[in-house]
């Protein structure tokens, strides 16, 4: 057979052997440019079969009870695998989704979450974090009049068992005032409010709201009954009388004349509510000094009252 090749070959003219070995030429550079297409083809499908990239997990508090975990992939997700405390494994389908959301229930109290998220490759990525959901017990918050320097407050006392974030409190529907100075143990906020002098008579509502770091909030509510002060008029004097004449529309429970340093003391005997005292002193001869003070059944003293008069006799 290499013979006739041979004999055919040299019967042949020099043009005809030029276009044998031109077609052989192409037909070797086709070939070479489509197995180096079939190559890089190759390799792209090889390096997205083998990606290694992992999905990315992110975690956060949704609210008091539940978390929410977002993950999200280059490729399709396969399945979460999670645990709190190492404890029992939950499985979720990620429903082969590219990113994948889902709110997963807190247990009570501090605990440990462990999760494994795999891809449809069996690429895993892991998590781990501590997370506690709403305590037992929200903040206790106790409320007392007490006096400080002489000045009548409002002592508040706010308390968590686990930890304390804030309180608020606010006079009737006024703005809130926020305090979050804590002790050092970071369970309890203490603090002395003072009565405003502007509020109206008759009740007025303290309200006082505490909240722990697990956003459970505890509201106490105190009436504060404000009175006005009684009203000491201006005495007038009738000769060697003085007449002195007090009210008070809550009712006195006691009065007091010092006139000339000579004191006079009523007290109300009991529930009488007595709104208007009205009495009269006789004076000495010349200068006389008088001092009043009052005080209703609330415990509001009236401003007290200081005087002097001049009696004397007609030439």
């Amino acid at each position: 057979m290499n013979q006739i090749l041979y004999e055919d070959l040299e019967n042949k003219k020099p043009t005809d052997i030029k276009k044998i070995v031109l077609f052989f030429c192409i037909a070797i550079v086709v070939f070479g440019v489509l197995l180096g297409i079939v190559g890089i083809v190759q390799l792209a499908n090889s390096k997205q079969v083998t990606s290694t990239n992992k999905p990315v997990i992110y975690v956060e508090r949704f609210d008091d009870s539940y978390i929410k975990v977002s993950i999200t992939h280059d490729k399709a997700l396969d399945k979460i695998v999670y645990s709190w405390n190492d404890g029992e494994e939950i499985s979720i389908d990620a429903e082969k989704r590219k990113n994948f959301e889902r709110l997963i229930e807190l247990p009570i109290g501090e605990n440990s979450l462990s999760m494994q998220v795999i891809d449809s490759i069996g690429i895993s990525a892991y998590y781990s974090g501590i997370y506690g959901a709403e305590s037992s017990s929200s903040p206790k918050i106790k409320l007392s009049q007490t006096t400080v320097d002489g000045v009548k407050k409002i002592h508040i006392y706010a308390e968590d068992e686990r930890e304390i974030s804030y309180l608020t409190y606010r006079w009737n529907v006024e703005t809130e005032v926020k305090v979050d100075e804590k002790d050092s143990s970071n369970t309890i906020i203490e603090t002395d409010i003072d009565i405003p002098t502007n509020l109206h008579p008759g009740d007025n509502v303290l309200t006082v709201i505490a909240v722990d770091a697990d956003f459970n909030e505890t509201t106490e509510t105190q009436e504060i009954k404000i009175a006005k002060k009684p009203i000491i008029e201006e005495p007038r004097q009738f000769g060697g009388e003085l007449v002195i004449k007090i009210t008070d529309e809550v009712g006195l429970d006691y009065v007091q004349y010092i006139l000339n340093g000579e004191s006079y003391t009523w007290n109300n005997p009991g529930e009488e509510v007595l709104k208007e005292c009205q009495t009269s002193l006789k004076l000495e001869l010349g200068e006389n000094t008088i001092i009043i003070n009052a005080r209703n059944k609330d415990g509001i003293e009236a401003n007290t009252f200081y005087g002097k008069c001049v009696f004397a006799l007609d030439e």
